[in-house]
């Protein structure tokens, strides 16, 4: 996970994204596009 903590964000949004694994399914950030710089 480093590597994409690390890139850079080629395109956000301001959608929720929703904590499918949690019981209660909060929101838990905006729509985020991540990339190394390679992979997309």
């Amino acid at each position: 996970m480093r590597y994409l903590r690390n890139g850079s964000v080629p395109a956000a949004s301001g959608s929720a994204v929703h904590d499918v694994l949690g019981p209660a399914r909060e929101p838990i950030d905006g729509l985020h596009l991540l990339t190394d710089g390679e992979w997309f």
